[in-house]
This record gives C-alpha cells, structure tokens and sequence, in this order.
C-alpha cells in the first residue's frame, strides 16, 4: 500500500510530467522531444495504471471492512 506521502508525490510526479509532455509536444520538429513525448506518454500511462489499481485495491479493502 501506498502512504499517503507516496501517493502526493506520485500526483506531483505525474503533474510534472504531463506539463514535460506538453512542452515537448510544443517542439514538432525536436526528434528529442518527439522521442521525449514517447517515453513520457508510456511512463505516464504506466504511473496512471498503477495509481489507479491502488485506488481500486483501496476501495475494496474500504468495502470489506466496512461490510
């Protein structure tokens, strides 16, 4: 399980990346930053899956102990 510390830097993680992604986005014709964009959208993807399984391993442990 997450902490909540965890799950706040995660959400800043996430933050930070997103805004990385848009300026990298902002550069068509950068072959880094078009490589850049690549490698942030799937490390944004895989972050957001992550989160979003502990949010839902959460609700069903908050649903068991709550039935």
């Amino acid at each position: 399980m997450m902490s909540g510390e965890q799950l706040c830097a995660t959400l800043r993680w996430l933050e930070s990346a997103r805004c990385a992604l848009v300026r990298c986005e902002d550069a068509p014709h950068d072959r880094e930053a078009m490589a850049l964009a690549i490698v942030l959208r799937a490390a944004i993807h895989a972050k957001t899956e992550a989160l979003r399984a502990h949010v839902r391993s959460r609700l069903v442990q908050q649903a068991q102990n709550t039935g």
